[in-house]
């Protein structure tokens, strides 16, 4: 079979920074092309209950892997399987990405994408910090990665829940969700059913371990947070570390009912709460992150 130089088929803005366009499909195989703009942070995975391989070229442009902080230059290849089903990504340069596939690999990550997107954008008309806190988290998440020993599959779920982790803030009444004074107990049970709704949301796109994550991030090691009231080691550790990064983001920003705190002072605060609340590792770590920035 020859293709031609052939105009794209369907093309969608999946980001800001990333536009896959569908170059060739009949029913046996399609060619999708990823268009990334320079500082975007993705993850490729393979499809749902997919058991081969596909394999990604690297046709243009610079990548680093997350996990590693190795460089992918043009020409590289990057190859999933079902034993390594994923790869967290960011584009140091524009770059163009050429994927060959037997699945229907456009329709899934067009899917995953609008429909993740578009709930965030739900959220942002809402309320504004929600969005941006889910932002500022998953920078963290990434950031965090060097020092936490993972898997590509862990990496990617980490970064994943950190991102989404409030979905669910969409189902909440605009009068709680923005309340400038202190909830009542039943508008505080409400808020707190936003982590179920978020798994919710999440599960027919992520499977379990990002589920779990999200479904963690706000328990606390003395059993004393939510939704189920677990306590030290039935806590995932990607839980207790999300957890850390979410707590120290929402003491720091300003909101409409208090004024953030000082970095430093809510280090300490932290601080004086591991071991009770949460762990001390990935307090640490944040430590050892906000100082690289200062």
């Amino acid at each position: 079979m020859i293709i031609k130089k052939m105009d794209y088929l369907d093309e969608k803005k999946v980001h800001e920074k990333a536009i896959i366009y569908k170059k060739y499909a009949d029913e046996t195989f399609e060619i999708n092309v990823y268009k990334l703009t320079c500082g975007f942070n993705f993850t490729l995975t393979l499809p749902n209950n997919y058991q081969g391989k596909e394999i990604y070229w690297l046709s243009k442009g610079t990548l680093k892997q997350t996990r590693t902080g190795k460089l992918l230059e043009k020409n590289d290849l990057i190859i999933l399987s079902p034993s390594d089903p994923c790869i967290v990504l960011e584009v140091i340069e524009d770059s163009e990405i050429i994927l060959v596939s037997s699945e229907d690999s456009y329709s899934q990550t067009e899917s995953n994408f609008t429909f993740l997107e578009e709930t965030i954008e739900k959220i942002q008309s809402k309320d504004a910090y929600t969005k941006e806190h889910s932002l500022r988290v998953m920078a963290l998440a990434h950031e965090m990665i060097p020092f936490l020993d993972l898997t590509e599959a862990e990496s990617y779920a980490f970064v994943r829940a950190a991102k989404y982790h409030d979905l669910g803030k969409v189902e909440i009444p605009d009068e709680i969700l923005n309340k400038p004074g202190p909830l009542t107990l039943e508008e505080y049970n409400q808020m707190k059913n936003h982590v179920d709704e978020s798994v919710l949301q999440l599960k027919v796109h992520y499977k379990a371990l990002v589920l779990r994550i999200v479904s963690e991030h706000h328990e606390r090691l003395d059993g004393s947070g939510y939704p189920r009231g677990l306590k030290a080691d039935e806590i995932s550790p990607l839980g207790r570390a999300l957890a850390v990064i979410d707590t120290y983001d929402a003491m720091t920003t300003d909101r409409v009912y208090k004024k953030g705190k000082k970095s430093k002072e809510s280090l300490e605060e932290l601080y004086s709460l591991a071991g009770s609340k949460y762990d001390l590792k990935y307090i640490q770590i944040l430590e050892k992150l906000i100082k690289a920035k200062s």
